[in-house]
């Protein structure tokens, strides 16, 4: 019987001894893992510099650029005026009558110009008509009562009986009540007996009473 005792105690210790062997290899391996991750981890580089296989490298800037401390793209970017052109920063060529961008990294014409090509030409703005600020179609628009032609503008006839209106397309006026338009006239709708007038551009302009 105390043979047996002595034999459970010695592989009790036995087994004791094996366990914490294990623990501490397993506390080594994950202590140097967490080392060799904290070694592994980016650098905190200061500005001008950006982290390189966990070393601060200095970025080379260009001139007319400064740094960006971003951990992606080039590190830097051209000041106001200048714009990227193979890893250097050229100046913007602003030609006459233009100005910079808000964003500093283009121009655009001053108003009352237009861009062709690389100048800015003056929008040449017939009698009665008015500049626009678009960058689209001819830049102007022509006066109430006056209609394109080409590059002029011209007044709307506007017959007798009849008032001008806004609008782009048609012939820019309207026949008052109770005449309606034929070619460029206004002409008087005759009303028949037992009949009432009809506010309509189409059709005779008059219907028959009920009954």
């Amino acid at each position: 019987m105390h043979a047996m005792r002595g034999l459970h105690a010695q592989a009790v210790r036995y087994l004791t001894m094996v366990s914490l062997a294990v623990f501490t290899s397993v506390a080594v391996d994950a202590g140097g893992s967490a080392w060799a991750t904290q070694a592994a981890a980016p650098a905190q580089c200061s500005e001008g510099f950006r982290s390189v296989n966990s070393k601060c490298v200095k970025i080379s800037l260009p001139a007319n650029s400064y740094p960006t401390n971003k951990s992606y793209g080039q590190g830097w970017q051209c000041m106001r005026g200048f714009r990227h052109s193979s890893q250097k920063c050229v100046a913007i060529a602003v030609p006459a009558n233009a100005f910079l961008n808000s964003s500093g990294d283009n121009w655009q014409c001053n108003r009352g110009h237009r861009k062709t090509d690389d100048v800015c030409v003056a929008i040449e703005v017939p009698d009665n008509a008015y500049l626009l600020d678009a960058a689209y179609g001819v830049g102007w628009k022509c006066d109430r009562g006056y209609r394109s032609d080409g590059a002029s503008c011209k007044a709307i006839q506007v017959p007798e009986h009849g008032y001008l209106v806004d609008a782009d397309f048609g012939p820019g006026w309207r026949c008052n009540r109770g005449y309606r338009r034929v070619g460029r006239d206004c002409v008087v709708i005759a009303v028949p007996a037992n009949g009432y007038f009809e506010a309509s551009e189409y059709g005779t302009g008059w219907k028959c009473d009920r009954g």
